[in-house]
């Protein structure tokens, strides 16, 4: 295997597992074939789009969470104001 390759127009030394785990998440067997790498690469992306899906449904879930502990507080703004000052407020969100 090359020990340098360019990324994004940066060369990286794959020889260096701290530059690895920088730059890929993991490191690399520092004599891996390109069968190898590819191989690791194509099993990488599968589990990173996983990790990727499940960390936005995640984000999502905890957004609802948060914005539901907001929700008593939001009532008495909403209920503070003036019809025209919700219509507003409301119209303003979109």
């Amino acid at each position: 295997m090359e020990n340098k390759v360019l990324i994004k127009g940066q060369e990286i030394d794959l020889t260096d597992r701290k530059v690895q785990c920088e730059v890929f998440g993991k490191q690399f067997k520092v004599n891996a074939s390109a069968e190898e790498v590819i191989k690791m690469c194509d099993e990488r992306i599968k589990s990173y789009g996983m990790y990727i899906s499940n960390l936005r449904e995640l984000k999502q879930a905890k957004l609802a969470e948060r914005a539901n502990g907001h929700k008593e507080e939001l009532k008495a703004m909403l209920a503070a104001m003036s019809e025209e000052e919700r219509t507003n407020f409301i119209n303003g969100l979109n």
